[in-house]
């Protein structure tokens, strides 16, 4: 285990080129360290490398000005990917980490709260995929952490185009009873035999497991919210609606019914 655990440092240093003389203490730290995350399913940033349940996830370098850090995200194999700088507004209300990100200059901003790790917010919202930049989750992260901070005379001008903004502007559910009954024909969903929305079903694979994920969208293709399976063969779901940003635990009460109970409790609390 020891031998392995020092191959996987060797490795992922040599690949994201940040290779440096490191003493003993430090490698026997790093090597805990990684043990740790592994054994305890933890996310952890050791010798600017972050881990996900002890496997090499990304490369996040900081750096220090006056009080606080800005970062820079690198793949694994050096690709650099986002630049994220710490910022607070003219009045100083507001503080916060500026995401941008270098494929195509989208920007997000999360205000900056007690508790808020960098390397752990870039694992839960999946940022990374291999070598690059996982352009599902961006586009839900941007939706969660649109720009609102920034003073827009002082930023660059960047086109965002995400396809769905997070803007509430445009979020308008069909009028019809909310009373009658619900039924899903395919991808669409009906009420009151009018299409309110829509939803899709995809997976994802998690320690071995693969998990459902189901979308939801109105008539107009604006994500409204996404629930995933907690486990392998469970009932329960967490359901982040995207109007409020808040993620709840259903739990389902027939297999097989999932994505028309979930459709249900969207359209009883009005995010459908």
């Amino acid at each position: 285990m020891r031998t392995a655990s020092l191959l996987t440092f060797i490795f992922v240093f040599s690949l994201s080129g940040f290779c440096q003389s490191k003493s003993s203490e430090d490698i026997k730290t790093h090597q805990d360290k990684i043990s740790e995350s592994k054994l305890e399913g933890t996310i952890i940033l050791s010798l600017d490398t972050i881990f996900n349940k002890g496997i090499p996830y990304a490369v996040l370098k900081s750096k220090k000005k006056m009080f606080v850090y800005d970062y820079t995200l690198y793949s694994l194999k050096g690709n650099e990917l986002v630049e994220i700088t710490h910022k607070c507004d003219k009045e100083v209300k507001n503080c916060y980490y500026l995401f941008l990100f270098y494929d195509n200059g989208d920007i997000a901003e999360v205000k900056v709260f007690v508790g808020l790790k960098i390397y752990e917010l870039i694992v839960e919202n999946d940022l990374v995929i291999d070598t690059i930049i996982n352009q599902n989750s961006k586009t839900k992260f941007l939706m969660k952490y649109p720009q609102k901070y920034s003073i827009s005379d002082q930023q660059p001008k960047i086109v965002i185009n995400i396809g769905n903004t997070n803007s509430n502007d445009d979020y308008k559910t069909v009028e019809r009873n909310r009373n009658s009954m619900l039924q899903i024909f395919g991808k669409d969903i009906k009420q009151d035999f009018k299409l309110i929305g829509k939803v899709e079903k995809s997976t994802k694979s998690e320690n071995g497991k693969i998990l459902r994920i189901y979308s939801f969208y109105l008539p107009s293709g604006k994500l409204v919210a996404e629930a995933t399976q907690v486990d392998l063969d469970s009932k329960s779901f967490n359901i982040l609606t995207l109007k409020d940003n808040i993620t709840r635990n259903i739990t389902i009460n027939i297999i097989g019914q999932e994505s028309k109970e979930l459709a249900i409790y969207l359209s009883k609390n009005y995010y459908l």
